[in-house]
């Protein structure tokens, strides 16, 4: 690495944020058009996190033209989600940036992709966490940004580093992808077997006389620096856990909080702050997290069930539920009580019995699928820094 040349970031990118008198309200938000990317949409992973997205106004994305976003452009969180790091891609369309992103755009020396990567390495993080300031609401300020030093290879070996990083994050997606399709498929079987050809006459059956409702922790348990992970409603994604952005608690607090809210496998974990409704059904063999304000359905208490109530909650059934019983003004939130007095209605249990062996094979790929993701991803993030470090040589 001592070959490396070392360039400053305004050396590299081109930076630059939204103005502050060019910010917008709530009412500039609207159902179409170009999205907004904030702090909730990135997370040093390849691709943007865009379940949730936000969409601005035209008249309000046409005023800043300088962070209209391209592709390759590289996005760092510099309030909220400190130091998360992203990279726009073609496929998301037109964008612009919420205050707390500023975007950096390679002036030529930088492949993105490798600006990318080595920003979102540990190595890359630890330098961004270190130009932070500020007690009450720590923030990464574009002149301290500007100065931030990067060991940059030539640009043969950058492609090669991407390369095989890329590689990884792509065979990730590709069964991210793999698994939306398997549950789209099961959602339609659900909602064919259980809406669509639903009875009046069909039986009312209360969550809590098949399996216990609980939630996680409301203690803030201190951070470690090693330990178990600590999971909260904003580390539930579509479909995953983002482990990497939860930070670790000590042995006694996870056994503590694991003493009320202890997640099994065959449990189901439900958002229940921020954005509700996000699920995990949890298939690992080993779990070794805790949960702070997630719902816990304890269907491995009645595996009969799991499906079910996982596919309950993400149908259209399962949506109207939390929106005729979501709470809150600056912050929504869903009750545990609200959880507990979910209704099913079925025409038997045989039923459910029947339905399960229709599905069952959908839910083992999607586990076997689950599986390769989290071996890639260990691979990936154990690699990354050692290339970035020049520990690790790529043949060029």
């Amino acid at each position: 690495m001592s070959e490396w040349k070392g360039y400053s970031i305004e050396e590299l990118f081109q930076v630059q944020g939204r103005i502050g008198w060019k910010g917008y309200k709530r009412t500039d938000l609207v159902d179409s058009g170009p999205i907004v990317v904030g702090g909730r949409e990135i997370n040093s992973e390849l691709f943007l996190d865009l379940s949730d997205v936000k969409h601005l106004s035209r008249v309000k994305y046409e005023e800043s033209p300088e962070i209209m976003l391209k592709p390759e452009d590289v996005l760092v969180v510099c309030r909220g989600n400190l130091a998360e790091v992203g990279i726009y891609h073609k496929e998301y369309g037109e964008g612009t940036l919420n205050p707390s992103v500023v975007l950096l755009r390679s002036r030529g020396v930088i492949s993105p992709l490798y600006g990318f990567y080595y920003l979102s390495s540990s190595i890359g993080r630890a330098q961004l966490l270190s130009i932070s300031s500020g007690s009450s609401v720590p923030a990464i300020y574009q002149s301290s940004l500007k100065t931030l030093q990067l060991p940059v290879p030539d640009r043969d070996t950058q492609n090669g580093i991407v390369e095989i990083l890329k590689s990884l994050d792509d065979k990730i997606d590709l069964l991210h992808r793999q698994n939306r399709t398997l549950e789209q498929m099961a959602e339609t079987l659900f909602r064919q077997w259980f809406v669509e050809e639903a009875d009046e006459g069909w039986e009312e059956v209360n969550i809590e006389s098949l399996f216990e409702v609980r939630d996680g922790t409301h203690d803030s348990p201190k951070k470690q620096e090693l330990g178990k992970k600590l999971i909260t409603s904003r580390h539930l994604k579509p479909n995953y856990i983002d482990f990497k952005n939860a930070y670790f608690i000590s042995e006694e607090d996870y056994l503590a909080v694991n003493k009320r809210s202890k997640v099994e496998k065959g449990d189901i974990l439900f958002s229940m702050i921020g954005t509700i409704g996000n699920l995990f059904l949890e298939e690992s063999d080993s779990v070794d997290y805790a949960i702070k304000n997630i719902g816990l359905f304890k269907t491995s208490q009645n595996p009969k069930w799991r499906y079910f109530t996982y596919l309950w909650l993400k149908s259209d059934l399962g949506s109207q539920f939390i929106h005729e019983n979501r709470s809150g003004s600056t912050q929504e939130y869903i009750s545990l009580g609200n959880l507990r007095s979910i209704a099913f209605y079925v025409e038997s249990e045989s039923q459910v019995s029947e339905f399960n062996s229709v599905v069952n094979q959908l839910f083992k790929k999607i586990k076997s699928n689950q599986t390769q993701i989290r071996t890639l991803t260990a691979l990936r993030d154990t690699l990354l820094p050692k290339l970035m470090s020049g520990e690790v040589r790529v043949d060029i």
